[in-house]
């Protein structure tokens, strides 16, 4: 038997060894196993699976796993160390944990596995971090070349300093917290062996969602449930999201400021004759980090979506597409990025625990009554339109999405401000219809599309307005899929 309440610690099987008699009610709680994911530990999961422990028939276990190592290996690992488990564990798996999950059950029956975050169909970043450490490199270095030229010793130039400091200083810190989280986190400092499995279209991945094995996963685990997410203004400052989410608008507003005084630097050094050999340098360093600057979030983007047009949405790290666990059931969540994902579920996690798999909530637990959920009133279905001067209104009153005479659709506050809009004006107004195959367009009065969201692909797709001022495009599995810009 395995005592309640105790989270496993370096090894699992340390845990497992203990024998201790148990309730008859303890006795009928299901095992639950908290997987890591990259540079993690099982610490990252004890929070969350405690409160879920207290309020659903589950032992939580955790367990430290080798993150570095091939996810053979680890899915080894686990399953020497949990090998007195019984059939009817779940597996939950953050991030690679969720990868682990699935070759663990290679070696074992599970009941249950569920997936958060998890690169299924690969992350792009584990083979592109080099690049977007290389931007980041080259703006670090020509900033910190302009801080010594205008900050130094004094020259022609020194006068500029008090005007461009803040903003030098601003985006030199940026640049080499950075550069020494992201190589941190992905471990480029000291190698890590399972980054090449994590490519998109490697070996690994190939064969692990390979007819031959989605059909062994489906006999050897009965559930399987992919927590699919999309972070908050996700092509926005895209690497704070990645490292520090909380560090997102402010890292965002450094960086747009940068631009805007680099970019009057630059304007005002063009006035020096051309001979002036110190002008003329220090010109094309302003225009090469300012220009370095307003490619960072198409380059983030590309990093992790191959979408410089940051269209593709995802949680920081992770691919939105590349979530799904496929031929699982799949649930998207907006908000959370990556490395919140773990501290920002519980009550997801419940919800999914009780209305998916079927496990009892203990008794006194309260439950909350669901958010808005599908299709409703402020939302487009399949082949539904909006007609000029027409509007879908959020659940709360809060937003409008309002297709205008002028045939630009826009997203209104409530107080009337504008925070979104598809930019056609200009054209006569036609309608904005929700296709059948998920893709959402703006037709001119000459029913000629002007505008569309690019989500061809996804038959039963709807468009909401939601109560955070975006426009979502959600699947037929309701999972987002688009997300428009917004405040």
């Amino acid at each position: 038997m395995i005592a309640r309440g105790i989270w496993a610690g370096r090894l699992l099987s340390m845990l497992l060894a203990a024998s201790v008699s148990v309730s008859t009610a303890a006795a009928q709680d299901t095992p639950a196993v908290f997987i890591h994911g990259l540079a993690s530990n099982a610490d990252a999961w004890r929070s969350t699976a405690t409160r879920l422990e207290q309020q659903v028939r589950i032992v939580a276990h955790g367990a430290d796993l080798n993150w570095r190592d091939w996810f053979e290996n680890q899915g080894r690992a686990l399953h020497s160390a949990a090998a007195g488990l019984p059939p009817s564990t779940i597996a939950v798996g953050h991030s690679n944990g969720g990868i682990v999950a699935r070759e663990w059950s290679k070696w074992r029956q599970l009941r249950s596995i569920v997936t958060l975050g998890t690169p299924h169909e690969g992350a792009l970043l584990a083979s592109r971090a080099l690049s977007v450490l290389g931007v980041n490199q080259q703006v670090f270095g020509s900033v910190n070349f302009l801080i010594s030229v205008l900050g130094g010793a004094p020259n022609e130039f020194t006068w500029m300093w008090p005007f461009l400091a803040s903003h030098l200083t601003g985006v030199s810190a940026i640049a080499s917290t950075s550069v020494a989280e992201l190589a941190a986190t992905l471990g480029l400092t000291t190698g890590v062996p399972v980054l090449g499995q994590m490519a998109p279209g490697s070996l690994y991945l190939s064969q692990l969602n390979s007819d031959a094995n989605l059909t062994r996963e489906a006999n050897a685990v009965a559930q399987r449930v992919g927590l699919v997410f999309v972070a908050r203004d996700y092509w926005r400052a895209g690497i704070a999201v990645a490292l520090r989410p909380e560090a997102q608008d402010t890292v965002a507003q450094t960086t747009q400021g940068a631009i805007v005084m680099f970019d009057a630097a630059a304007a005002y050094l063009r006035t020096y004759p051309p001979w002036n050999a110190n002008a003329q340098m220090l010109l094309g360093v302003f225009q090469d980090v300012s220009s370095l600057l307003r490619r960072m979030d198409q380059t983030w983007c590309w990093a992790v979506t191959n979408d410089v047009s940051c269209a593709t949405s995802h949680d920081g790290v992770v691919a939105t597409p590349a979530q799904y666990f496929p031929r699982g059931t799949n649930l998207g969540f907006y908000g959370p990025a990556h490395i919140r994902e773990i501290a920002s579920s519980p009550d997801v996690l419940r919800d999914v625990f009780t209305n998916v798999l079927r496990i009892q909530l203990r008794a006194g637990t309260a439950t909350t009554p669901a958010g808005p959920a599908g299709p409703g009133a402020w939302s487009l279905t399949a082949w539904q339109r909006l007609l000029p001067e027409r509007e879908l209104v959020s659940a709360s009153g809060s937003y409008r999405l309002r297709y205008q005479s002028d045939g630009n659709l826009v997203i209104y506050r409530s107080d009337g401000v504008p925070v979104w809009a598809a930019g056609t004006d200009g054209q006569p107004a036609g309608h904005v219809e929700m296709q059948g195959d998920g893709n959402l367009v703006i037709y001119n009065a000459f029913s000629q599309p002007i505008w569309a969201s690019g989500t061809d692909g996804f038959p039963g797709a709807y468009a909401s307005i939601l109560d955070d001022g975006h426009l979502v495009i959600v699947d037929a599995s309701n999972v987002p899929i688009w997300w428009s810009g917004g405040e």
